[in-house]
């Protein structure tokens, strides 16, 4: 079972009581993945300090209950709590107040979670929501901006059809739609929208992982139609189409990758996504997995650059992030493909309007970084304050 250890939890309760004695206003921030729970705290004078606890591989709602009550035990009533914001990799409900996580396994009790079940010293009732992970990371992506650091932790991969892996000049989210995908157990997909009329930026938390994949591109249609026949077959018994997620995530690249072995009549054993994404970046001459491995991964990245291309031209986005962990171990990949990933994007019938759109990856995810954690406190500091969130 997932528990923190006795020492953390008296180390955290400790630092807790020392910003409690410097009349600080502590938030609790939360981020739900599809394999690991991580909790931190904070406080809304803060421009970035977080108390992190060890991070722990959850697949159920239960169990991180568990965790939250454990922590509720130890802080008793020594500690008030301002407000908490939960990111969960799943679907919240309008009102906010109860998520369900999509990756996590069934019965339905381990994938919902509700404001009501939380610990309320913990999560007071008034001030504490869930949100969508990728909305977090969009906010952090705002938090970033505005404490100008977010050239620390992105760099460019094109500027609009020119190939540029490096910004050395002082850069910022552009002042228009941006849509910002991360790639993990699962996919995310969020956007941060500018109105030009109030001249304010927006967050939308959206499910576009899950939609259908358009149709197949001309140029790769036998090698993508028997992909999306053989995901299909083993995942909906040939009943539906694929979503992008069931490509663009970790099961998706091992499906990637186990198609390809199946296709070629190799005897490769079986193996885990980030085997897969590692062998993709060693070539090892005598590294029979190399070259199955890489063409899996760069499938994987061809159909999120085709979901990026699809909604840069219907929302008219100026920019893409490649955000979160996953990008950052990949982005030797990336880099190296970078120019068949530039010209997959850009090969649509409306092309023109597609030419100014820039493309970046995150760079850095350091230990005092966790973008959907920056984001969770900047809701803290500019909506619980104002009670509009």
């Amino acid at each position: 079972m997932a528990l923190f250890s006795k020492e953390e939890i008296e180390s955290t309760l400790k630092t807790l009581e020392d910003w409690k004695k410097q009349n600080r206003n502590i938030v609790v921030l939360v981020d739900i993945g599809g394999t690991n729970t991580r909790i931190s705290f904070s406080y809304l004078e803060s421009t970035g300090d977080f108390l992190k606890m060890t991070y722990q591989k959850v697949k159920s709602t239960r169990i991180v209950l568990q965790l939250f009550q454990q922590i509720s035990k130890a802080i008793e009533d020594k500690i008030i709590i301002h407000s908490g914001i939960i990111a969960i990799a799943g679907r919240v409900s309008e009102n906010r107040k109860n998520g369900t996580m999509t990756n996590f396994i069934l019965p339905k009790e381990n994938q919902e979670i509700s404001i009501e079940e939380l610990p309320r010293n913990l999560f007071p009732d008034e001030n504490s929501v869930f949100i969508n992970d990728l909305e977090g990371c969009c906010y952090g992506l705002l938090f970033l901006d505005q404490n100008k650091q977010l050239q620390n932790y992105f760099q460019p991969l094109w500027k609009g059809r020119e190939i540029i892996l490096e910004e050395k000049s002082q850069f910022g989210i552009k002042k228009a739609n941006s849509v910002i995908l991360g790639m993990g157990t699962g996919l995310g997909v969020g956007l941060i929208v500018y109105s030009t009329l109030e001249s304010k930026f927006y967050v939308v938390p959206t499910e576009f992982g899950h939609a259908i994949i358009n149709p197949k591109d001309p140029t790769f249609s036998d090698e993508e139609s028997g992909l999306i026949s053989y995901i299909s077959n083993k995942k909906y018994q040939g009943k539906y189409s694929v979503e992008y997620e069931d490509i663009c995530s970790g099961s998706g690249l091992v499906f990637c990758y186990n198609f390809l072995v199946e296709k070629m009549g190799l005897k490769l054993d079986p193996i885990e996504a980030a085997q897969i994404s590692q062998k993709s970046m060693i070539d090892h001459p005598n590294d029979p997995y190399y070259d199955v491995c890489r063409k899996a991964q760069e499938i994987h990245y061809r159909f999120l650059f085709r979901l990026a291309q699809n909604i840069c031209v219907a929302l008219q986005c100026k920019s893409i992030f490649l955000a979160l962990d996953n990008q950052v171990k990949n982005n030797k990949f990336v880099i190296s493909l970078a120019d068949k990933f530039s010209q997959e994007f850009f090969f649509h019938p409306k092309n023109e309007w597609l030419n100014d759109v820039h493309c970046l990856r995150q760079i850095s995810s350091d230990e005092n970084l966790n973008i959907t954690f920056m984001g969770c406190l900047f809701l803290s500091q500019n909506f619980f304050t104002q009670k509009n969130l």
